[in-house]
């Protein structure tokens, strides 16, 4: 058996981030906002998929965001580092990620607990109805509209897709990083000259 580990991170620079954090090794996919699943057996991995994951002892997995939704999936077998925002969610990436623990390492649902990092609340997470559409009938319970304006909760979604397929342990972080912008980088805050916050799990002998 093995022990699983999640690291959060705050603000992190563009560059040089990696010295002197516990991210010096993490393996980051090239996110492209979809549903794609990448094993990671080492540092680095740099094609493109918005979800990473591994039953190797001391491989960090770990997903970047500035207002998207960062899920890392654990279990004593493997874990996963998942991105996503709305179109992300929309593919249902971390319930495809979580099928996909279960079904390639014997998993029950049961054993996998699920953390939900800091992204941007319902509250600040202003769209058009396209995104309302994407979601789907089945999200419309946490989504709150005003005239043409939609607001997703895109952590409650996640969690909403995650006890679809039977995760229970669900764990979900209270922070917004537009209301916490001096905590977080927020795309909608800070834009372009913006860095990034690190999302990462990994498993211990």
């Amino acid at each position: 058996m093995m022990t699983p580990h999640t690291f959060f991170s705050q603000k992190l620079p563009r560059e040089g981030w990696r010295e002197g954090t516990p991210l010096q090794h993490v393996c980051l996919a090239e996110q492209v906002h979809g549903d794609a699943i990448l094993y990671a057996d080492k540092r680095d991995t740099q094609s493109a998929g918005d979800a990473l994951y591994t039953d190797i002892p001391g491989v960090i997995v770990g997903v970047k965001t500035a207002d998207c939704v960062p899920i890392l999936l654990t279990s004593s077998i493997a874990v996963a580092a998942v991105h996503a925002g709305w179109r992300g969610t929309a593919l249902r990436v971390a319930e495809k990620a979580a099928r996909l623990l279960c079904e390639r390492y014997a998993l029950a649902p049961e054993d996998i607990a699920a953390h939900i990092g800091p992204c941007i609340c319902q509250n600040c997470y202003e769209t058009g109805p396209e995104v309302a559409e994407a979601l789907g009938p089945e999200a419309a319970e946490y989504i709150r509209r005003r005239g043409a304006k939609c607001f997703p909760d895109l952590r409650a979604v996640n969690a909403h897709w995650l006890r679809g397929v039977g995760v229970r342990d669900i764990r979900v972080s209270p922070d917004c990083t537009r209301c916490q912008s001096d905590q977080y980088w927020s795309h909608r805050v800070h834009g372009a000259a913006r860095g990034f916050q690190i999302s990462a799990a990994w498993l211990e002998e």
